[in-house]
């Protein structure tokens, strides 16, 4: 009885809709965190925007600053207080109280990228378990469902990343510490909204590549267990 209750086409829809939905939030979440981390990236914008201009600090040192911002936000360091070579501290009050902020939706997403993985590796095992001829169509499954979600955002950075940065920020923090001076803070200085513009971009590019692969696994999981 168990067994025909594990075998059953609602355990194969709830498998299917487990797998459609956590799959691709921990794909997301990994290219987050990804991009996030890559100080190459970082290196480029820096180029790109002169950061060095705006704030006085050489690549060097804006790329040391940015190993130490990245080693926070993955848990490597327990503060915020980064200085440079001559001890002065870089950011003020306001900053650190918001990267704290920050702090914690990365250690959130970290939980959830991984209980996310988890569930879908648990879901697909079970669809193989269940009718492991419904494997490639929820692979495709799950594309369709991140096809939607990366149009929308695109749609939204497309129209207006600024107006999208903000509401990002409305619905994630319930202060307004992020709200920085550019005159002031070095954090706003090193980090323009063209930086956040340009890594949105190439989140939701390596996201479409990772989804591409996706529906190709799936197209291909359906030839190879409708033939088997």
């Amino acid at each position: 009885m168990i067994n025909s209750v594990f075998k059953s086409k609602a355990a194969l829809i709830f498998c299917k809709t487990i797998f459609a939905v956590a799959l691709p939030i921990a794909l997301l979440l990994s290219t987050v965190s990804y991009v996030s981390s890559n100080l190459d990236f970082y290196r480029d914008r820096f180029r790109e925007n002169k950061i060095s201009d705006t704030t006085g600090l050489s690549e060097q040192a804006l790329l040391s600053v940015s190993e130490e911002i990245v080693k926070y936000l993955q848990g490597e360091r327990d503060n915020f207080d980064i200085t440079l070579e001559d001890g002065i501290e870089l950011f003020g009050e306001r900053e650190k109280l918001h990267m704290e902020d920050v702090r914690v939706l990365f250690d959130v997403g970290i939980i959830v990228r991984n209980l996310s993985m988890l569930l879908s590796i648990l879901a697909f095992l079970c669809i193989l378990y269940v009718d492991r001829r419904e494997a490639g169509n929820a692979l495709v499954v799950s594309f369709c469902f991140t096809l939607l979600v990366i149009v929308t955002l695109g749609m939204f950075i497309a129209l207006d990343f600024e107006k999208t940065f903000t509401v990002f920020h409305l619905m994630l923090f319930d202060n307004d510490l992020w709200l920085l001076d550019p005159r002031t803070d070095l954090l706003i200085k090193m980090l323009p909204l063209d930086f956040f513009y340009k890594m949105a971009y190439r989140i939701l590019v390596l996201f479409g590549i990772e989804v591409s692969a996706v529906l190709g696994l799936g197209l291909l999981g359906r030839r190879l267990f409708k033939s088997s």
